[in-house]
């Protein structure tokens, strides 16, 4: 996974020559590639005269190795003739000295003279830029006035070439020396040249020279801020270091995909492939499930670069930490490929030779692709020089059956494990790691735990270094609020905090409902249903499972499936079943509904709920017999409060005593099961623990899960042959329609990591929480550590109402939902889920700022 450094600068004859006068084999070499070069010339073939310099070039690189070795460590073979600069007391690294020709800035170059010449014209700038004597013709080339050059377009009205030859006839006067060129030429048009556009049309800055490196390379040296890079300067540090060094760490950015991919940019644009798609995120594979690709397994990878298999390898590649791994565990290492090629080459000549000249096969294999490319490991250009780096010796390579070829790849694969040229490191949440695929060789060190949390974000990116370090772009600005006065709204991206079931199928999702055939379920022919409920009641660890329509259809049909006509059913005195169901069970089933007050907790309390069971006597003809006690796991009365697995066993023991059954309404159980879950947990082991010791259980598919409905009852197989029945009575047979719910459902539960999107969803409430608890004017008066609190302004402060309705205006005006109550004081509800982004906790948290400060 790495891009492409640009191929180091052929050495000049003249520099050559300068280097024939040093003493000992290099002067020996150098005067044999003078020889050949000067042979090379006269040469008939110009593919045979470039071959003989480079070979003659080579033999100065390696006799310049061997001078060196005395003195400096074996690996800098990448050696300071080849580079052309001068060692530092640090043994990783050669300083470089590099003529800047921008200076300052655009704003510091000027043209101090433009005189007339014979040929055309000569141009003197003021930065060092050497004296530039271009002809009329050139000039007329380079000129971007209407007749000969298209705005609309940035293209030529005409071909460059032929053109008729035209002369210099007039240059204009210019008061200042930043004021524009003005050139009359002899068909009669005039061209008018902007300095800078001049100077960068004329002379590029040449870009500083690569770096080689081993492990006592200090990761500080490469990291960047990521509010630096809102400056041009910023961009093109972090441009250098990737051309020096071959990766780059940018410290801080935002874990939203916007952010990342906006840094991205400034390195070059995506490279999308029918393999990989454009984007992608890494996550290992959930237990049990299989995986083609190495990169999402748990295992070990040694190191290695991506893409061998491919003709044209992705230049560079990004990969952004958004949840860090299991500390210890899948620790990050990074070889310099060019810096142990030359090694290799200095320890092993016969070797370098053959894996430069002789490729290896590599290969990719899955069920659906099949491809083969031949690489050479080690890449060379004409003149010798070390290139690039194609290497993968754990999965897709193809080993070599020439014995010599062979004991080469011995060689160079033993030099890859001395730990000498290894760095390492753990990537944290923050940090994107940017690198050259095809020069810098990354592992992935130790096993990842099951159900590591480690997730990354990232894509393979063209090669824009060169330009982002001549012409720095920078990341945008934090986009201030759009004024409450405005009817502007974002139709970008709309966050809407209202509720998680205000959720989009995302395109993987409605791939996997369009690429399902579907059955009659009410016939229980729809055999994607089955799979859902199998895979839904094992998850959970039930006997089996049924999907209904709704959450508030499966804390019905679970009621009724469970409590008889006149039997009563003991809850929460602020629960949603009893509150905002539209007292279903008693209406439609004749049940009965006790309250008991629920704590801060969401909680039933024990000691209150054995007082509440006291008044139920089933041999009592006055009472209504009880047969069920309901909770809501998470509460959201209590700002999606979790029930405690102490709580949950002390409830579950009660009832057994009592011969009670135990129904949750789990709307939101698997936001508990995420805030439960411990790091090595896996998908099944974190469900299963909060259903443990209830009788059934409701849980949405259409919250937290972001599907576009449906919801699924678990429990004993009597109890849910029962709701079945009974949903056929409430008309929820909804024949195929089932399928494309239970497609959705499938796709979430097995082919994305909703543990860690659950957590994430968390982790932004927590944010907006923190921040919101910042301001003295608002108070967050309901939150339960999930994905819910509520807040409003408070009653003392000062037009408290109307700073509700300006923080709702200024919302608004940035494109956010939310719910309103400002008119009576009570405040807003938030939930925060898988269509809100960090970007949209920032803009919330300033519409606060703002309305609390009008």
């Amino acid at each position: 996974m790495l891009p492409l450094p640009p191929p180091a600068r052929t050495m000049s004859l003249s520099a050559v020559l300068r280097i024939s006068k040093h003493p000992n084999p290099l002067r020996r070499a150098a005067r044999e590639y003078a020889a050949t070069a000067a042979r090379a010339t006269a040469a008939t073939s110009a593919t045979s005269a470039a071959r003989a310099r480079g070979r003659a070039h080579a033999a100065v690189l390696q006799a310049s190795a061997d001078n060196a070795a005395a003195t400096a460590p074996v690996w800098r073979g990448f050696s300071a003739l080849q580079r052309g600069t001068t060692k530092t007391k640090a043994s990783h690294r050669w300083q470089h000295s590099v003529r800047c020709f921008s200076g300052a800035g655009p704003s510091a170059v000027k043209l101090e003279s433009a005189e007339k010449t014979s040929e055309g014209i000569c141009l003197k700038f003021n930065d060092g830029l050497p004296d530039s004597n271009i002809t009329g013709l050139a000039m007329w080339d380079l000129s971007q006035s209407p007749k000969v050059w298209n705005s609309d377009t940035h293209q030529r009205r005409s071909p460059r070439v032929p053109l008729k030859e035209v002369d210099i006839v007039q240059i204009g006067k210019r008061t200042l020396p930043n004021d524009p060129l003005e050139i009359t030429f002899s068909d009669g048009h005039t061209g008018v040249y902007p300095i800078d556009e001049l100077h960068r049309m004329l002379g590029r800055e040449p870009l500083p020279q690569k770096i080689a490196w081993d492990n006592s390379l200090s990761l500080d040296e490469v990291k960047v801020p990521y509010e630096s890079l809102r400056t041009k300067d910023g961009t093109k540090n972090l441009a250098r270091l990737l051309h020096c060094y071959g990766f780059a760490l940018v410290e801080g950015t935002p874990c939203v995909e916007e952010r990342v991919d906006e840094v991205m940019d400034l390195i070059g644009p995506v490279r999308s492939t029918s393999l990989y798609g454009g984007t992608w995120h890494v996550r290992p594979t959930p237990i049990g499930k299989l995986s083609t690709d190495s990169a999402y397994l748990g295992d070990e990878i040694l190191h290695h670069s991506d893409g061998n298999y491919l003709p044209h390898r992705a230049p560079y590649q990004t990969l952004h930490c958004m949840v860090a791994g299991t500390p210890g565990t899948g620790i990050s290492s990074l070889i310099d490929g060019l810096a142990i090629g030359a090694a290799l080459r200095q320890r092993h000549p016969e070797a370098y030779d053959l894996l430069a000249t002789r490729p290896l096969q590599f290969q990719y294999l899955d069920g659906e692709h099949c491809l083969y490319q031949d690489q050479y490991v080690l890449e060379v250009n004409g003149a010798g020089e070390l290139v690039a780096v194609n290497w993968n010796n754990y999965d897709r390579a193809m080993l070599p059956a020439d014995p010599k070829l062979l004991d080469a790849v011995r060689k160079w694969d033993a030099m890859l494990q001395e730990s000498q040229w290894q760095i390492d490191f753990t990537l944290q949440a923050g940090q994107t790691f940017i690198f050259d695929n095809l020069r810098t060789l990354h592992a992935r060190k130790g096993q990842l735990e099951p159900g590591s949390p480690r997730h990354y974000y990232g894509a393979y990116l063209e090669d824009g270094v060169a330009t982002a370090y001549r012409r720095p772009r920078t990341i945008p600005a934090p986009k201030d609020t759009i004024s409450p006065k405005s009817s502007e709204t974002s139709t970008k991206s709309v966050g809407d905090f209202r509720s998680d079931t205000k959720t989009q199928p995302d395109a993987d999702m409605w791939k996997s409902i369009t690429s399902t055939t579907f059955g009659d379920d009410c016939a229980r022919e729809c055999d994607t249903t089955k799979q859902l409920e199998a895979y839904v009641a094992d998850m959970m660890g039930a006997e089996d499972a049924v999907l209904v329509a709704s959450g508030t259809q499966g804390n019905l049909l679970a009621v009724a499936a469970t409590c008889p006509r006149g039997a009563e059913v003991v809850l929460g005195s602020e629960s949603h079943l009893h509150l905002w169901e539209a007292a279903g069970p008693s209406v439609l089933f004749g049940v009965a509904q006790r309250t008991v007050q629920m704590n801060e907790k969401g909680e039933l309390p024990i000691e209150a709920l054995i007082q509440s069971l006291e008044l139920s006597d089933a041999n009592d003809s006055h009472c209504a017999p009880t047969k069920l006690v309901a909770i809501e796991n998470t509460s959201g009365a209590r700002g999606g409060a979790v029930l405690s697995s102490e709580y949950m066993q002390g409830v579950s023991s009660l009832c057994k005593d009592r011969g009670l059954a135990l129904h949750i309404d789990g709307a939101r159980l698997l936001n508990a099961a995420a805030a439960l879950a411990s790091p090595g947990d896996d998908a099944k082991t974190a469900a299963s623990r909060v259903f443990r010791g209830a009788t059934t259980a409701s849980l949405c598919l259409s919250k937290g899960l972001g599907c576009p409905g449906g919801a699924i009852i678990v429990g004993p197989s009597k109890t849910i042959t029962e709701a079945r029945r009974l949903r056929k009575l409430v008309g929820g047979s909804m024949r195929q329609a089932m399928g494309v719910l239970s497609a959705a459902g499938l796709h979430v539960l097995k082919e994305r990591d909703w543990l860690q999107d659950l957590r994430r969803d968390h982790e932004l409430m927590k944010q907006l929480v923190s921040g919101l608890k910042t301001m003295p004017e608002v108070d967050v008066f309901t939150y339960g550590g999930t994905n819910m609190c509520e807040v409003r302004v408070r009653p003392e402060v000062e037009d408290a109402v109307r700073k509700g309705d300006a923080i709702t205006s200024y919302a608004k005006a940035s494109g956010l939902r939310m719910d309103s109550y400002s008119r009576s004081g009570a405040g807003w509800r938030f939930v925060t889920h898988r269509s809100v982004t960090a970007s949209q906790v920032e803009a919330l948290l300033e519409a606060f700022e703002k309305g609390c400060k009008a």
